[in-house]
C-alpha cells in the first residue's frame, strides 16, 4: 500500500499472477475504498479500468516455470503485456 502511495503519477500496475491480482484488489478497496462488485476475472490481459485517479491493472499470468514450460504463457503473450502497458503509459 504504501508503494502505491508513494508514487504519484502512477498510471497503472501489471498483475503478475492471480496472487498478484487479488491482493491488488483487496488494496485498492482499503488505498481508494473502491467497492467492485462483481470480481473481475482473472483472465490473461485483461485490463481493468477504473474511474478518477486510480490507476488500471493489466492482468498477466505469473511467468513461472510451471505456465512457462506447459505454454500456457508464452514469451509471445508476455511481450504483448509489456507492449499494451507501455502504450497505456504513453
Amino acid at each position: 500500500m504504501r508503494e502505491i502511495e508513494l508514487l504519484d503519477n502512477l498510471k497503472g500496475i501489471v498483475a503478475l499472477g492471480r496472487i498478484a491480482f487479488d491482493n491488488l484488489l483487496k488494496t485498492y478497496f482499503l488505498i481508494y475504498s473502491i467497492k467492485i462488485n462483481p470480481k473481475p476475472q482473472f483472465l490473461h490481459g485483461a485490463l481493468i479500468e477504473f474511474t478518477g485517479n486510480v490507476p488500471w491493472i493489466l492482468v498477466c499470468y505469473h511467468p513461472s516455470r510451471q505456465n512457462t514450460q506447459t505454454g500456457r504463457l508464452t514469451i509471445e503473450m508476455f511481450n504483448l503485456i509489456w507492449y499494451r502497458a507501455k502504450s497505456l503509459i504513453v
